[in-house]
């Protein structure tokens, strides 16, 4: 060998400052996911990496969610993120409150929901014929409750 040595440079590796992650991650377990799937959807065939899928997509909607409301609470002034605050985030979110517009957090800002669209043919014939009958009820009851004069008598 010779006298000089030559040295192998080492692996540097340089330091990057992590930054900080103010947002939370939502972790959900696939495995639940997958049991209410595949209970719902018991007589149709699915894949393995549904569940995976389907929590992954409800992680991201949830924290997108979270995300907004946290900002909605510092911008009131507050550390922890409250109900209103919630219902606030989805509601000044368009495609969220279109989403979930059938649930708590539907709002009246120019968002008309029609329960009736989401019922097939036959369902919906029995909530009209329901509906008409409360209808019919409630007039009998106006019409029993209004007490006659005395010109009437």
């Amino acid at each position: 060998m010779s006298s000089q040595q030559v040295q192998e440079p080492e692996n540097v590796v340089e330091e990057v400052p992590e930054q900080e992650n103010t947002a939370k991650t939502v972790k959900l377990p696939p495995s639940r996911v997958d049991k209410v799937l595949r209970r719902k959807f018991a007589h149709k065939a699915m894949g393995s990496a549904t569940s995976k899928y389907t929590t992954a997509v409800i992680e991201e909607v949830l924290a997108s969610i979270l995300e907004r409301a946290g900002e909605n609470a510092r911008a009131d002034g507050k550390k922890r993120a409250t109900l209103q605050h919630l219902l606030r985030s989805v509601r000044s979110d368009r495609a969220s409150a279109k989403f979930f517009r059938a649930y708590v957090f539907a709002s009246a800002n120019g968002l008309k929901f029609d329960s009736m669209a989401l019922l097939n043919s036959k369902d919906r014939e029995i909530a009209t014929k329901k509906r008409l009958e409360a209808k019919e009820k409630a007039n009998e009851k106006k019409q029993a409750a209004i007490v006659p004069s005395i010109d009437q008598e």
